[in-house]
């Protein structure tokens, strides 16, 4: 992270303005219950590198030994988070179990938090960064293999003392790590205090290109003549968006989000992180631009109000279709699952949507979620003085490499 503030101008020689927080929530211990039966729940949805079927599995015969798994990662039952939250207070023990993973071995689930929270212990995994905490407060119980989890449940479910004592630790370590009020308050102060520094003019140049003479290619005529001129005439579209573009403005201005399609409907956490932060910043900027590959519409976003705007129909047949660019990115070595988040690299007609936005509103600054969404960030800072910002949400060559070897 530094670097990156280096060069976004911020003098970082004596000072660092970053802080690690846990994922935090308010701590509310829930009222003791005495259930019948030990009430056990699972939630979380199983992707490549999140696989907990042999851990489910692994749950003793629910009959026999008077266990109820509460099983939320096939649909929830609840309509909202504040149900979900009173959902613990019939809870005796929450499970964060899954196959040892490279993301999950660097993640905290949002679960594990809320069920601590709430004052109800924890089962997870031994490679987990929440694992020592749990162990030290004597929060719940740490394991390695599905195997030790069926002995486990039955020793609880003999001595549900120790239940009592789990929740009392589990509360100690909400208290002392994962309380909202103590680790998000203080950062307020300290981000006024960074937006109110002043930036340094000068930008740093990571790479240096060298001159290197190069033959001159041998070209056919005609080609050639047809590339220079389509050539021509971008360029001559370019400038005329250049100075013609609403400028941004103290009193107006824009943020564009460029990213992946399946945003709607917002049932997996990268659609909910990216159209929950439109909505976020519809509130502190002007107006927030959601274009993804849909080439028939974009989204605004004002005051937390969203509205679908289409694109003239002209625009939408600019490119070559979908299926296409998608062939031509697994022709390159890129898996077929995850095609789709490396389109514009080779779909232009994206750049062509940001710059008719940019034609017409005052964009300040662009925003790429995921590495490939970067491309029309950086050209649109290239060619119309935009900023460029990137939101990375995973190590991508890692994830895949763990996904498809």
């Amino acid at each position: 992270m530094l670097p990156l503030m280096m060069m976004a101008g911020h003098d970082t020689r004596h000072h660092s303005s970053i802080r690690i927080v846990p994922i935090s929530a308010p701590v509310a211990p829930a009222e003791s219950v005495s259930n019948r039966v030990l009430t056990i729940f699972y939630g979380g949805r199983d992707w490549p590198w999140r696989n907990s079927q042999r851990w489910l599995e692994a749950i003793p015969d629910q009959t026999s030994l008077e266990i109820e798994l509460i099983d939320a990662s096939k649909g929830s039952q609840w309509q909202g988070f504040d149900e979900y939250l009173a959902a613990f207070d019939r809870i005796d023990i929450a499970l964060e179990l899954a196959d040892e993973n490279i993301e999950r071995c660097y993640s905290q689930s949002f679960r594990a938090s809320d069920a601590l929270c709430r004052g109800v212990p924890i089962i997870c995994n031994r490679f987990l960064p929440l694992a020592g905490l749990v162990q030290q407060y004597g929060a719940g119980w740490v394991i390695d293999t599905p195997e030790q989890l069926p002995d486990l449940l039955q020793e609880i479910n003999r001595h549900r003392a120790w239940l009592a004592d789990a929740a009392d630790g589990a509360v100690r370590l909400a208290k002392a790590w994962l309380d909202l009020e103590r680790n998000y308050r203080p950062l307020a102060p300290e981000l006024q205090a960074l937006a109110a520094q002043p930036r340094s003019e000068k930008r740093i140049a990571l790479i240096k290109q060298a001159s290197v003479e190069r033959p001159a290619p041998t070209v056919s005529l005609l080609p050639h003549m047809i590339r220079q001129g389509l050539r021509h005439l971008v360029h001559r579209q370019i400038n005329r968006v250049v100075r013609r573009r609403p400028k941004p403005s103290a009193k107006e201005s824009s943020w564009v989000i460029v990213s992946r399609p399946d945003i709607f409907p917002t049932n997996h956490g990268a659609a909910v992180k990216i159209e929950r932060t439109a909505w976020a910043m519809s509130f502190h900027i002007d107006r927030v631009l959601l274009l993804t590959d849909k080439r028939s519409q974009y989204w605004e976003y004002r005051q937390g109000r969203r509205t679908r705007k289409p694109f003239p129909v002209w625009m939408r047949l600019f490119g070559w279709p979908r299926r296409m660019n998608l062939m031509r990115l697994t022709a390159r070595g890129v898996p077929d699952s995850n095609a789709f988040l490396y389109l514009p690299l080779v779909d232009r007609g994206l750049h062509l949507r940001l710059m008719w936005l940019i034609g017409r509103y005052p964009v300040e600054t662009v925003q790429g979620d995921f590495p490939a969404y970067a491309h029309p960030a950086v050209w649109a800072e290239n060619m119309f003085g935009t900023r460029s910002v990137l939101v990375e949400h995973n190590v991508e060559y890692l994830r895949i490499a763990e996904q498809l070897p």
